[in-house]
């Protein structure tokens, strides 16, 4: 259940259904932590033919993925042990 929320909430926070131009300034940097904005935002300007790449974002976006990257892996060593083996 709470794997579905986030993701649907990941969903929501992932600028596929709007531009990011409509995100006020002071919250651009806390939406930018999301891994997929920057990639999603960069898609829109190749196909659109606007706007410009900022490197930083997608230093920040690959960041971010190996930090969510690492949790994972790290909870699940912890808890791979209780899982029951089905065939």
């Amino acid at each position: 259940m709470l794997v579905g929320f986030g993701v649907q909430l990941w969903m929501y926070a992932t600028p596929i259904a709007y531009p990011s131009s409509i995100i006020p300034e002071k919250w651009m940097a806390l939406y930018m932590l999301n891994p997929m904005s920057p990639i999603i935002e960069y898609f829109r300007y190749a196909f659109l033919g606007c706007g410009s790449i900022d490197w930083k974002y997608i230093g920040i976006s690959a960041a971010m993925t190996l930090v969510i990257l690492a949790i994972g892996v790290i909870l699940f060593s912890k808890v791979e042990k209780t899982f029951m083996d089905t065939v």
